[in-house]
């Protein structure tokens, strides 16, 4: 199969004419998608966020002194990944995902549901109409752009 694999993204790597490697790509992404084993990997390689409980239990399993490939084998994730969470709690002293940067958002959830609300009530309301009443409502004053981006 790594073979099989290799040999396909060589010819793709060498392939000129951009049409042909379009071709040729779709082809290789739906065999990959058809294999129950890469299909899978493809699942994994996603670059999901790890939940909480499963972080909470690979350190306590790392407690109970297991090894990074055992905990690997019994979370079903990879060793490295088990490393890394388990060296981020000695570090931080905590399981729990650093803030991630970015300015904060102006309206919190329950306001972006307040906001939809009262267009579903009154959809010919207008962003800046709709900007003023929240302003007066929360306390918070929101330009009419931002409005409509929720």
């Amino acid at each position: 199969m790594q073979l099989e694999v290799y040999k396909t993204l060589r010819t793709l790597m060498e392939e000129k004419n951009v049409d042909a490697f379009d071709i040729m790509f779709n082809e290789v992404l739906k065999k990959f998608l058809e294999n129950d084993m890469t299909r899978e990997f493809y699942k994994i390689s996603q670059g999901k966020e790890t939940s909480l409980e499963l972080r909470n239990l690979i350190v306590k399993l790392k407690g109970e002194k297991k090894s990074y490939s055992e905990i690997a084998k019994i979370v079903k994730k990879p060793r490295s990944t088990v490393q890394t969470i388990y060296r981020n709690y000695v570090m931080r002293g905590n399981v729990l995902n650093k803030s991630r940067c970015g300015r904060p958002h102006k309206l919190s959830d329950r306001d972006a549901r307040a906001i939809v609300r009262k267009v579903k009530k009154n959809p010919k309301i207008s962003a800046p109409k709709l900007a003023d009443q929240i302003a007066t409502a929360s306390g918070k004053k929101v330009h009419p752009e931002t409005v409509r981006r929720n």
